[in-house]
């Protein structure tokens, strides 16, 4: 794609815009993480469970004593976090010890948490950044980071990648919200862009990734 415009303002930034999607895609993301601070603990699983609170290992034990396959361990993570986190307040930067500890935070720091104890479980997933189509059509010549504002995760079971919105209480695995349904995202992992796609439709078989 070529893209119409000559800039891109992004919150006060003037960025050269590129000719390429993958290249406008790759400044928006250096973009997001200079200036909205997301922090590692959001765009990266946390690598060393030693640096993290006990009490973060704790709950992740005590979540999985009932689970049988990879999609129960994920339920009830997701769960968790969706019951006992309130969505509320300006947030802790993904700080996922200080979300648990204060049982609250805003949806960042609540797919941060469910990041986290999913790592602690053994199961590595990644952070999505969707368009919401009740804000209007998805604009690819005008790229900000307001059209991809909202939080899910991504996780693999083993082939198929499911993903989890745990601000939505009591969501089931596999379920996506309307408002997400066949829109825009962006996939993060290890500090980069991993992927830009659409994201499927409402089914437990059709929500997957790949």
């Amino acid at each position: 794609l070529v893209f119409k415009a000559a800039d891109v303002f992004m919150g006060g930034v003037n960025l050269k815009l590129p000719t390429s999607w993958d290249g406008a895609i790759e400044k928006l993301f250096k973009y997001a993480l200079a200036e909205v601070e997301l922090s590692q603990n959001f765009t990266q699983a946390r690598r060393h469970s030693a640096e993290l609170p006990p009490a973060l290992r704790m709950v992740a034990d005590s979540l999985v004593k009932d689970a049988i396959t990879a999609v129960d361990t994920i339920q009830a993570v997701t769960r968790f976090v969706s019951t006992a986190i309130k969505l509320e307040g300006e947030g802790h930067g993904g700080n996922a010890g200080e979300t648990l500890e204060k049982k609250q935070g805003n949806i960042f720091d609540i797919c941060s948490l469910t990041i986290t104890l999913l790592e602690l479980l053994q199961r590595m997933s990644n952070v999505v950044l969707i368009h919401d189509r009740t804000d209007g059509p998805f604009d690819r010549a005008f790229v900000t980071l307001d059209q991809l504002s909202y939080p899910a995760v991504r996780i693999m079971v083993p082939a198929t990648a499911y993903l989890l919105f745990p601000w939505v209480k009591n969501l089931p695995v596999g379920v996506v919200p309307p408002p997400y349904q066949g829109q825009q995202a962006m996939v993060l992992g290890d500090g980069a862009i991993k992927d830009m796609w659409e994201v499927p439709y409402d089914s437990a078989d059709a929500n997957r990734v790949e």
